[in-house]
């Protein structure tokens, strides 16, 4: 009989355990900038991959096979690729800018046009170069008594101070562990790549910074613009894969198109 119970409890148990091992995070958040603008966005999280989603586009990044796909959900259109593909994408898009716009130039507005944007690049290469021979970043996080309820969950205040000047606020709720679920290391990673770095100084890399991710989930950031980000509402929950699909109606596109119609959109506004 005994050995029944325990037949039946380890089938009980393995109808449970990959709902639990695989269930994932939706969180409903609010952008405030300094002007009052506000932006708000829904983001699923479940098994390593990612989606962001509001009014204007819809980004998947999936850290299991290293894909990122865009969406515009206005015009119907997608891009899918690798972050290889995007960083490659970006350099054809900026191409196809700056040939376009040396199409509407005389000869003469050409040569000005070339010398201002080969200075510009030379300074920007020259700044990558000393973002990545300064190694030397201080980085503190300091704990306050604050607390606060957000989203109804019990939340600590944090300040991430680098290099002696204040950067960020951080309402933290040790009760929520986010990163279980999604490797924010290999994330920002990937954004790097994506971007050709995180901020100015690189804190999201060092030991300090991986740290202070594991204390848990913030659910209200402020930064150093007073712009503000907080979560109105944070669930864990199953999560559909087809959440983290493309809808079977949407047109694929090459990269440059797809940017270029991303643009239009934003320009439209």
């Amino acid at each position: 009989m005994k050995i029944k119970k325990y037949i039946l409890l380890f089938f009980l148990l393995s109808l449970l355990l990959p709902n639990y091992a695989f269930a994932g995070w939706i969180i409903k958040e609010v952008t405030k900038d300094a002007y009052g603008e506000e932006r708000t966005q829904t983001i699923y999280i479940q098994n390593n991959i990612m989606k962001t989603v509001d009014n204007e586009e819809i980004s998947i990044y999936n850290l299991n096979t290293n894909r990122i796909i865009l969406i515009d959900p206005i015009q119907k259109k997608y891009w899918d690729g690798t972050v290889d593909d995007f960083v490659k994408g970006m350099n054809d898009y900026a191409l196809a800018m700056v040939e376009d716009e040396l199409s509407k130039l005389t000869p003469e507005q050409k040569e000005a046009y070339k010398s201002a944007h080969s200075q510009i690049f030379q300074d920007a290469e020259k700044k990558e170069d000393e973002l990545v021979k300064n190694n030397d970043i201080k980085v503190e996080i300091k704990k306050f008594p604050d607390k606060e309820i957000i989203a109804n969950y019990r939340t600590q205040k944090y300040q991430l101070w680098v290099n002696d000047e204040l950067k960020y606020d951080y309402w933290v709720a040790d009760k929520i562990h986010l990163y279980k679920d999604f490797d924010f290391e290999k994330f920002y990673e990937l954004i790097k790549k994506m971007s050709g770095q995180l901020s100015e100084t690189g804190y999201e890399t060092t030991p300090q910074f991986k740290d202070f991710l594991k204390k848990g989930y913030s659910l209200k950031i402020i930064d150093a613009e007073g712009n503000i980000t907080e979560s109105l509402k944070i669930v864990k929950k199953q999560i559909s894969l087809s959440v983290f699909k493309v809808p079977q109606n949407y047109t694929k596109l090459e990269f440059v198109e797809f940017y270029k119609a991303k643009m239009m959109n934003f320009n439209n506004e």
